[in-house]
């Protein structure tokens, strides 16, 4: 399958038209998928490249936050193409516009060599979705985020907190006077009757 690499970084193109690894791009695009998962916010990501005169695609040094989530989401970078992202709209003039459905995509597996393995993709994905959700950008299961990512705690001192039969979803924590407040974000999105909003813990 051949592929446009002039939109995306960490590939070239050899004789035959296959693609194949920039290395050095590729170092690139490990490191913005690494800092994803250790934390960093898109624009953190991009600050950083910046920061260090990293090139973009276009040869340019200005990294926006659409950028990095477009790398995070590109499914070439573990080995596979999706086709007809985009459709033709006007023959004539050859215009083109995002595929929302109007027509059938089609994946083609193991077309090239990964770049970023399947199941670090698919951790960022996941990511991608939990901080969309606590954010309230997107409608979903807040809830099973929730449990896997369980205490940020907002106090700089580290406390242990016990708990005796009580199940706390959430990582929502604010310093009291002698106490914790702690409050859920997906309140509203499960049924009340098995959920406390607040819990106060002395």
């Amino acid at each position: 399958m051949l592929v446009n690499t002039t939109r995306f970084l960490g590939y070239d193109k050899n004789e035959d038209g296959e693609l194949i690894i920039n290395e050095e791009q590729a170092e690139l695009v490990r490191r913005v998928f690494r800092e994803y998962l250790e934390g960093k916010s898109y624009a953190a990501i991009a600050k950083g490249l910046m920061k260090n005169k990293r090139k973009t695609v276009t040869g340019g040094e200005r990294w926006w936050d659409s950028t990095i989530s477009g790398m995070l989401e590109n499914e070439k970078y573990y080995g596979d193409v999706l086709l007809q992202k985009t459709i033709t709209v006007d023959f004539l003039n050859h215009k083109r516009k995002e595929n929302k459905g109007q027509a059938q995509k089609y994946i083609v597996n193991d077309n090239h060599q990964p770049i970023i393995p399947k199941e670090i993709f698919d951790k960022v994905q996941d990511e991608k979705e939990r901080r969309a959700l606590l954010k309230g950008n997107l409608v979903g299961d807040r809830h099973k985020y929730c449990s896997k990512y369980p205490f940020k705690r907002y106090n700089s001192t580290i406390r242990t907190i016990s708990f005796t039969g009580i199940f706390l979803c959430c990582d929502i924590i604010t310093p009291r006077l002698n106490s914790f407040l702690f409050h859920c974000p997906i309140w509203g999105s499960i049924p009340k009757f098995s959920h406390r909003r607040i819990l106060y813990l002395n």
